[in-house]
Formats: C-alpha cells, sequence, structure tokens
C-alpha cells in the first residue's frame, strides 16, 4: 500500500510596499491524495503566511475529508501526511480502523519572477516576487501503520 500524491503544487506571492516594508506575504500548497485502500481520493490544500519559506513542517493542515492532514516543509521538499481509513472487507459487521502515516521528499521545479515598480511612489506597490512550481505527482510510503 503506498498513498498517491497528485498535481502536487506550491505558488507564493510575496509584495512590498517599500523598498523596507513587507506589504504581503502568501505561499499555498495544494494536492489530491489517493489511498488505494478504500479507493479514495481527499483534496488538501493550505494558505500560509510564515515569511519566507511558507511552511517549515511544523504545522499540521487538515484536508477536506477531516481524516486526513499533511505538513510540507519547502526547503527541504519533504511532504508528510497522516490518514485512517475504514476496511470492512473481511467482516462488514466489524470493520477495521487503520491509520498511517507516510512522507517523501518532493524535487520541485520553481520559477521565480520579480517586478520592479520603475516610476515607485509611496502609496504603491514598490516591488513583488512571484514563486510558481511545476505540479508533481508521487507516491507515498507509509512509515507507520496501525490498526484500532
Amino acid at each position: 500500500m503506498s498513498w498517491t500524491a497528485s498535481n502536487f503544487d506550491f505558488h507564493a506571492s510575496v509584495i512590498y510596499s517599500t523598498p523596507a516594508h513587507l506589504s504581503s506575504a502568501r505561499g499555498y500548497a495544494s494536492f489530491d491524495l489517493f489511498n488505494p485502500a478504500d479507493q479514495s481520493t481527499t483534496h488538501c490544500d493550505a494558505a500560509s503566511s510564515q515569511f519566507f519559506d511558507f511552511f517549515d513542517g511544523t504545522v499540521q493542515y487538515k484536508c477536506n475529508d477531516t481524516r486526513s492532514s499533511f505538513d510540507f516543509n519547502r526547503v527541504s521538499g519533504q511532504l508528510r501526511v497522516n490518514q485512517s481509513w475504514v476496511c470492512s472487507d473481511q467482516d462488514p459487521q466489524d470493520p477495521i480502523t487503520f491509520t498511517g502515516r507516510g512522507d517523501v521528499n518532493l524535487t520541485l521545479e520553481c520559477t521565480d519572477t520579480t517586478w520592479v515598480n520603475p516610476k515607485w511612489i509611496i502609496g504603491e506597490i514598490y516591488s513583488s516576487l512571484d514563486t510558481n512550481c511545476a505540479p508533481v505527482d508521487s507516491e507515498i510510503q507509509p512509515t507507520e501503520l496501525s490498526v484500532a
């Protein structure tokens, strides 16, 4: 059993209102997580304003099914997932709940686009930096499985 993380996307936007004043900074991560054990797919996404790398692997984000979560470390590329699921194929009267954890190191190919306002005056945007990474797919091997 291994999960599939598909269309993992990271992108970020940083805006300065003056050469020394950060106006806004947001990073985004999203992907679809497929579990072959129960044939389910859930969507996971998160936004972070932890400037500069945005995701440092210390915050757990919930996916849209409430039984899955993830964290991501932008610097190392490590994506960790946690998920619980129920299997009732052995005995529908006595289903088994599994909890699994796994991780993978993603290699992201990213492009930074910088814009500086050549005629900047106070009150306007001074500069922006947009980071966009090509979506990637990856298998995630479990590092821990337990039965409840």
